[in-house]
């Protein structure tokens, strides 16, 4: 509990300096699928409430997507389909924090 309320007080007042706490593989490289799976398990206990972000036609559709892209069905094949590779896609983590600050708004 005292996370998520410092959580909820950096989104508040200083939402520029949230970062997710991502685990590291042992090669050393952030590993961001725990913490997006975990965050999507959370939209999974209200679907209904986030059908408009999860609607493919809705312009903010694209909020979920730095998340969506690290998360796997009940079957375990990604929600996005199959990763594409390069560094893009390896770093796509990098693009979390904006949109979380932005669902927080929506």
């Amino acid at each position: 509990m005292l996370r998520h309320n410092q959580i909820s007080q950096i989104l508040s007042t200083k939402h520029r300096q949230f970062k997710p706490m991502h685990r590291r593989k042992t090669n050393g490289d952030v590993d961001p699928r725990p913490w997006c799976e975990d965050f999507y398990a959370a939209m999974r206990f209200k679907l209904s409430t986030w059908a408009p972000l999860l609607d493919a036609s809705n312009v903010d559709h694209g909020l979920l997507l730095p998340i969506l892209l690290h998360c796997a069905d009940d079957q375990g094949q990604p929600l996005l389909g199959a990763p594409q590779c390069g560094r893009e896609t390896r770093r796509a983590y990098a693009d979390i924090p904006p949109p979380v600050e932005a669902i927080r708004q929506y």
